[in-house]
């Protein structure tokens, strides 16, 4: 209730505002540049910050270690850059992984006390004590000497493995509990058309509100009890270590013994040295993403198992960044330049992030309410833009859509290639897009580092090559009863295709799978399109239900997420890819830290991956950033904006026209 109390409250606000603005009420502060947010929880704590919205203002008052260039790459920023280094082991391997950095000369925090070794440490503390439930990553990095810290004791593996024995003893009754916690998630997290489509039942009418939400994750929690019990046990049993893990730290408290992460050291007052065991590729952008924090500001009663007073800080951030944070008040948060910012005084004296919805952001940067914002990259809100005679710059999302082939199901290489040649995809990119995508050649995001440059598609929409495969694959085209039959020993070649397209065909995919469909009925064969939500489609790709499908992946900076794709037996890798060469790679590339070698490595398993033919990379959708041109300087933005670089990374360059 009380959400939908604040979204009313929220809601007249705008009105009200909007009102007065075409009114002619509102009057634009001419040192003020004001950036549309998105809603703000007020936790600007680097530790404990959650949201997009709220990172933003921890970005303007926070310096990290290093940070983004356009390419996804680390370059220096609160310290210098290093490449880490590699220490092998005696038989040869690399046992550990040493990263330097040094920070920059004359950095100091807002309130001029210069930054130090010591801030840095203390950073790594509060992000890796055992009391930590932030969402930063940093203390699951193999850290020499971090278990040990975290459980006070040379002996954690025979602790854990304690934890571990006790968790195997847990009863039937602990497990249903557990069972009854995940329905209550799902509840929260799925829809109740997913839910219901899911267990196959329809909600009992008459029904509504808490009611039905009650009856809703009663009958999931009965279905998942009866149908799906010891897929539960293994995540009961971790919730069990888990909580064994808490009592044991609990009481700790106040005794703990082990008070430095001996992986972390000072080598002097303004440079720090990080050792990881073995090789994690992913760990330079982990360590050199991490904020600098003020010791002296946050840490102040800090002790190792209470993190109480550094909660005290969520509201008001400190730090190096290029605006000092003043206030947050109705929505707003206020930040005045930070005269002593060592990459120079921001050109433009306050920003105030203001919340606004991605639907009235362009309305109001025409009304002068908000200089800049973010919106839904549509071709109605390229109209509204144009309209208005606002600037706008588009970024690619840090993702990629994709059409996939299961070769369990399709085993013919061949066969797997003919239907590649009967993905139209810049047809159906273009008409579902307009233009706010990027048609793609490989499984990778196409600003990032890793993506091969000048990549030529190895696959086009040719109808003849796609039977000339079919043909190699051992398929003729047969005139039975007046119609032309694509058949190999008598059995016609059908395809189940799954698209997310919610019932209404609404997906990129939709218009490609249509024509391909038509294409494959000219040759003689047929394609069996099943429109579904994306439970459906998740659960059908787990089951092998689809001989092709189009999907959606998220890919992070580091591109070893690849290992759980298309490794052999990994959990995502829905295509049944089994290839040894392949396998090879990807473990090469994700046992170095070289670029450098890393880029040849992941190219040439990219190329392998489209020779097996298990993967159609199709398009890279966009994202709009709007500015009002009559405001701000466009000469003063960013030549080339990213979704690893954005104009917020270097506002400090922004001026006002």
């Amino acid at each position: 209730m009380r959400h939908v109390l604040k979204n009313k409250i929220r809601l007249l606000m705008t009105i009200l505002m909007i009102t007065g603005l075409l009114a002619g009420c509102a009057a634009k502060d001419t040192d003020t540049l004001v950036i549309g947010n998105g809603e703000m929880n007020g936790v600007f704590n680097p530790f404990f910050v959650e949201t997009n919205a709220d990172q933003n203002v921890v970005k303007l008052t926070s310096v990290t270690l290093n940070r983004l260039t356009q390419e996804g790459l680390l370059e220096g920023y609160g310290a210098d850059y290093a490449a880490p280094e590699e220490i092998l082991g005696e038989d040869g391997q690399v046992a550990s992984t040493r990263y330097t950095y040094k920070i920059i000369d004359g950095l100091q925090f807002s309130d001029g006390t210069p930054v130090t070794a010591k801030d840095v440490i203390f950073s790594f503390k509060v992000f890796c004590d055992p009391s930590y439930n932030g969402l930063s990553t940093i203390n699951t990095l193999p850290i020499v000497g971090l278990e040990e810290y975290l459980y006070d004791t040379e002996n954690y593996q025979e602790l854990l493995a304690g934890f571990e024995e006790e968790a195997m003893q847990i009863d039937k009754e602990y497990v249903m509990d557990y069972i009854k916690a995940m329905a209550s998630d799902a509840v929260d997290t799925y829809s109740e058309e997913e839910l219901t489509a899911y267990m196959g039942m329809e909600m009992e009418p008459g029904l509504e509100g808490e009611k039905r939400l009650e009856a809703l994750e009663k009958a999931y929690y009965e279905f998942e009890v009866a149908n799906a019990f010891d897929y539960y046990i293994e995540g009961a049993q971790a919730e069990k270590v888990s909580e064994l893990r808490q009592q044991y730290l609990e009481e700790k408290a106040g005794n703990f013994e082990i008070l430095e992460i001996e992986g972390i050291k000072a080598l002097d007052e303004t440079t720090v040295e990080i050792t990881l065991n073995g090789v994690n590729p992913s760990g330079v952008w982990d360590l050199g993403e991490m904020v600098i924090a003020p010791a002296h500001y946050y840490g102040a009663g800090f002790e190792k198992g209470d993190l109480s007073s550094v909660r005290l800080m969520d509201e008001t951030p400190m730090g190096a960044g290029p605006y000092v944070f003043e206030s947050y008040k109705n929505d707003v948060v206020t930040m005045t330049a930070n005269d002593g910012y060592f990459l120079g005084k921001p050109n433009i004296p306050k920003v105030k992030f203001a919340y606004t919805t991605k639907a009235n952001a362009v309305e109001g940067i025409g009304l002068g309410e908000i200089d800049i914002a973010d919106v839904e990259a549509t071709q109605e809100e390229i109209g509204r833009i144009e309209e208005n005679k606002l600037l706008y710059r588009t970024t690619d999302f840090q993702g990629y859509g994709y059409i996939g082939i299961n070769s369990y199901n399709v085993s013919d290489s061949n066969v797997r290639k003919g239907l590649m040649c009967l993905i139209n995809k810049e047809a159906g990119v273009n008409t579902y897009f307009g233009g706010l995508a990027s048609v793609i050649e490989r499984p990778a995001s196409i600003d990032s580092w890793v993506y091969p440059e000048n990549s030529e598609p190895v696959y086009t929409y040719d109808k003849s090559k796609a039977l000339a495969y079919f043909e190699a694959a051992g398929y003729r085209q047969e005139n039975v009863n007046g119609k032309t039959l694509l058949a190999k020993d008598g059995e016609p070649l059908e395809i189940a295709a799954g698209v997310g397209g919610e019932g209404t065909m609404d997906h990129p995919a939709a218009l490609i799978f249509t024509q391909m469909k038509l294409d494959l009925e000219e040759l003689g064969a047929s394609l069996e399109i099943t429109d579904c939500d994306l439970t459906v489609l998740t659960d059908g790709l787990y089951q092998g239900t689809f001989d092709i499908w189009a999907a959606s992946w998220d890919t992070s900076i580091d591109p070893s997420d690849m290992n759980g794709i298309y490794l052999t037996g990994a959990e995502g890798n829905f295509y049944g890819l089994e290839n040894e060469e392949l396998d090879a790679t990807l473990l090469a590339a994700s046992a170095t830290t070289d670029i450098e070698a890393r880029k040849s490595l992941y190219a040439e398993a990219m190329d392998i991956i489209m020779e097996e033919a298990v993967e159609m990379p199709v398009y890279q959708r966009k994202h709009l950033y709007v500015f009002n041109p009559e405001v701000i300087d466009a000469s003063s933005l960013p030549s080339v904006i990213t979704e690893h670089r954005g104009y917020l990374d270097d506002i400090e360059t922004i001026k006002f026209i």
